[in-house]
């Protein structure tokens, strides 16, 4: 009769076996999508807030910013609105560009509002290019304010 109970033994065994390999999994998807996160969160304040910083430096003689608004959720994401500053709670001149960092380090921007557009990764897409879409639509602006 010993060998009934070895069969229910070995079945649990199995079973214990298969539950941790799908706790190490899942606890290394995890550590994964954390990693991701921070990255994402280290790209915008090193890569993006920088040019954010300079640009509104720059802009302060012609009453224009642009406002840093992070985003909740669970791609670090940051919504950057071109405001006119010399009006009561700075008036929004309708423009406005986001950029969220999705798992794998990819970015995508997407101006105001409408379909996004895929940047590179985290690794590829420097302040250069993020100081070339804050130049883009500023010229608009100025296009537009005349």
């Amino acid at each position: 009769m010993g060998q009934f109970r070895d069969a229910v033994a070995t079945g649990r065994e199995a079973a214990t076996k298969e539950q941790e390999q799908q706790k190490a999994a899942a606890d290394s998807r995890g550590a994964a999508t954390q990693a991701d996160i921070e990255a994402g969160k280290k790209w915008l304040a090193e890569d993006v807030r920088p040019v954010v910083d300079a640009a509104n430096d720059d802009l302060s003689e012609e009453k224009l910013g642009i406002v840093w608004e992070p985003n909740p959720g669970e791609n670090p994401s940051v919504k950057l609105d071109f405001r006119i500053m010399n009006t009561l709670g700075g008036r929004p001149t309708g423009r406005s560009i986001g950029l969220t960092v999705f798992p794998g380090g990819k970015v995508k921007a997407c101006q105001d509002g409408g379909q996004e557009t895929d940047l590179g990764t985290i690794t590829t897409v420097g302040s250069d290019k993020i100081e070339n879409l804050l130049m883009k639509i500023l010229q608009e602006i100025g296009a537009q304010r005349g």
